[in-house]
């Protein structure tokens, strides 16, 4: 798709972009993996990229979505 709108902005498929797409996966899927929480979903995050490297207002987006899939805070 990005190959037939070379005008977009090189940062456009980031978090401004988030809410625009569909909200297809079950929260399910982090419950199979043993995740309960928005923490354990950070810490595993934190462990793979580095603390602080997810930027803040990124990590209230998801952090809300993965609250209103029914994972505690």
């Amino acid at each position: 798709m990005a190959a037939n709108h070379r005008d977009l902005a090189p940062d456009w498929l980031n978090a401004r972009v988030l809410p625009l797409l569909p909200r297809g996966v079950d929260a399910g899927r982090l419950q199979v993996l043993g995740l309960r929480s928005v923490a354990d979903v950070w810490r595993i995050c934190d462990a793979v990229w580095g603390a602080d490297i997810v930027r803040d207002e990124v990590v209230d987006l998801v952090s809300a979505d993965l609250a209103a899939r029914g994972l505690r805070p």
